[in-house]
């Protein structure tokens, strides 16, 4: 979390330079797989799974989506992370609306869900941050969205924890994304419309945050029905 306190402090000497805050830490968690008859730890499979949320917008640029920052480490497969135990990972993907909006958008963070296999049972170890306060936006971007881990019967969880789960119960996680740079209304309309094409924002952002026309948002939706490009014309 260093760096972003260090931005902080130097966009006020060197305004317009420094980017908005991101997901920070690494988002990392541990499953530990056993056999569901002797739930033993001599039986114990383990899996340290290692992921990323958004990176803060910049000055002339959007944030990375699911990209580490500062930390160099690579988000893991899905393959990867599968073929290491019984884990199974049920949906990856990038997480709408989650990048704080601005003149420049900060990158997404991701959602994840993952189990077992059905004959084990797990104890989940979540090492999160960005649960209560989120990655600020700068110059007058707005904060990126909060991490949040909720179980498939619908237990909040908060962002360390340890717990042992029954084989059909899930874990959904949903990492911090980054805060967003400079005015809303002064992002470019095509990329607003581009953005809504790819689903990386809501019809309720992009009408409500960047006041994309009705004719632009209708313009979206055929061209995603049609499978054409989306064409557009400046204004």
């Amino acid at each position: 979390m260093l760096p972003d306190a260090i931005f902080g402090a130097l966009d006020q000497l060197l305004p317009d330079r420094l980017p908005a805050e991101g997901a920070g830490t690494l988002c990392n968690f541990q499953v530990s797989v056993r056999d569901r008859e002797s739930g033993h730890d001599a039986s114990a499979r383990e899996v340290l799974v290692f992921n990323s949320g958004g990176t803060g917008a910049r000055p002339e640029d959007d944030g990375l989506s699911a990209t580490a920052f500062p930390s160099g480490v690579m988000a893991m497969p899905v393959e990867a992370s599968e073929q290491a135990g019984a884990v199974v990972i049920w949906q990856k993907e990038l997480l709408r609306d989650s990048g704080g909006h601005g003149m420049y958008r900060g990158g997404l963070g991701q959602r994840l869900e993952i189990g077992v296999e059905s004959d084990c049972r797990y104890v989940f170890s979540a090492m999160f941050d960005r649960v209560r306060f989120p990655a600020r936006g700068r110059a007058g971007g707005e904060s990126g969205g909060a991490t949040q881990l909720v179980t498939s019967e619908s237990e909040v969880l908060p962002g360390k924890c340890k717990l042992s789960l029954e084989p059909d119960v899930t874990v959904d996680m949903r990492f911090a994304g980054g805060g967003g740079y400079g005015d809303t209304l002064a992002r470019r309309r095509e990329a607003v419309m581009n953005e809504l094409l790819q689903d990386y924002i809501s019809e309720r952002a992009a009408r409500e945050v960047y006041a994309l026309s009705e004719t632009d948002i209708n313009a979206v939706n055929q061209a995603r029905l049609s499978g054409r490009p989306l064409a557009t014309t400046r204004r």
